[in-house]
């Protein structure tokens, strides 16, 4: 697991970036959110996966060809986990100072909403709040560098690549800025 401070001790930024993101889509936390986005879709991997087997005399085992090959998934991991960010956000969020929801943007409900959403599915999302309002980065998508000493969250590299012929991009996220980058891998 690469942290922040091995970020801060690197010489190239773009080659950290590059190891940060194999290192992040090889992690067990990733695999978990790429198998529940599936779940989340309906495409129950486990009851696809699944497959009857009977054994030989020999103790060999051999597919059951009498079966029924009738996999029905179900929708309950997607219902579920959207009644349960509902009930805590589907109201919006209230503040007591005057204002500050309208300073916040029109879209701030809905996107605090698909952000807790994510963290549900994912057991963990990223936001960041940006001039125009709030980013919401999946765990599928955002690479996250811890703190060492305080376990905070000090930066963090947003990944993704739109076909297998086109580069990768990624924009690595600091407190003071952000940096985009291009990698043809």
């Amino acid at each position: 697991m690469l942290t922040y401070q091995d970020f801060q001790a690197c010489a190239d930024r773009t080659a950290f970036v590059n190891r940060l993101v194999d290192a992040h889509r090889e992690s067990e936390a990733y695999q978990t959110a790429l198998t529940a986005d599936e779940y989340d879709r309906q495409r129950n991997s486990t009851i696809y996966s699944y497959v009857r087997r009977l054994f030989t005399l020999t103790g060999a085992p051999v597919r059951d060809f009498t079966a029924s090959n009738m996999r029905v998934a179900s929708n309950f991991f997607h219902r579920l986990n959207t009644q349960r960010c509902a009930y805590s956000l589907g109201n919006g969020v209230e503040f007591t100072k005057e204002g500050t929801k309208a300073r916040l943007g029109a879209r701030f409900d809905t996107d605090l909403q698909r952000l807790g959403y994510m963290a549900l599915i994912h057991g963990v999302a990223f936001g960041l709040w940006n001039e125009d309002g709030l980013k919401v980065f999946p765990l599928t998508e955002f690479a996250p560098l811890w703190d060492e000493e305080t376990g905070a969250l000090r930066a963090g590299v947003r990944f993704w690549r739109l076909g297998r012929d086109k580069p990768a991009r990624a924009v690595l996220y600091e407190k003071d800025g952000w940096t985009p980058f291009c990698a043809d891998r």
